[in-house]
C-alpha cells in the first residue's frame, strides 16, 4: 500500500462557516488499469486549526474509497459507454485544439489531427 501525504491549504481572510471545499486531490494511473478496477482510500483528514493554535481537528471514523471501473479498452471511447460514437466525437471536438490528456491518443502533448485520425479509425466499435 502507498501512502500519499500533502498539505499546504492557507485560507485568510475573515473566517466563515459552512459546507464547502477546502481542497482537492487528483490521481492519475500511469499504468494499466485492472480487471478488477483501482480502490483509493482515504483513512484520515487532519486539520490544524492555525500555526499558533496547535490544536487539531483529526477525522479518522472510518474509510471511504472511491471505485473506478475500467474503459471499455477502446481507443476513443471517451464517456465510457462501451462504444465509439458522436456523444464521444463531442468530447473529441470539444478537446480539439488543446493539451487534455484524456484525448491525447497518441501521447504528443496535445489534441491534433493525428489523435483525431486515430479516432476516427475506432468510430463505430462496440466493446465485445
Amino acid at each position: 500500500m502507498n501512502t500519499i501525504q500533502s498539505g499546504g491549504t492557507q485560507l485568510v481572510g475573515t473566517p466563515a462557516s459552512g459546507d464547502g471545499t477546502l481542497g482537492t486531490m487528483s490521481f492519475e494511473v500511469t499504468g494499466e488499469i485492472p480487471e478488477e478496477g483501482i480502490f483509493i482510500s482515504i483513512t484520515a483528514v487532519q486539520v490544524t486549526a492555525s500555526a499558533e493554535d496547535r490544536s487539531e481537528l483529526i477525522f479518522a471514523e472510518g474509510t471511504f474509497g472511491v471505485e473506478f471501473s475500467p474503459p471499455s479498452g477502446i481507443p476513443g471511447d471517451f464517456n465510457a459507454d462501451g462504444g465509439v460514437d458522436f456523444d464521444d466525437f463531442f468530447l473529441f471536438a470539444d478537446a480539439f485544439g488543446g493539451s487534455d490528456p484524456a484525448y491525447d491518443m497518441d501521447n504528443s502533448g496535445g489534441v491534433d489531427f493525428d489523435d483525431f485520425f486515430m479516432f476516427a479509425d475506432s468510430f463505430g466499435k462496440k466493446a465485445p
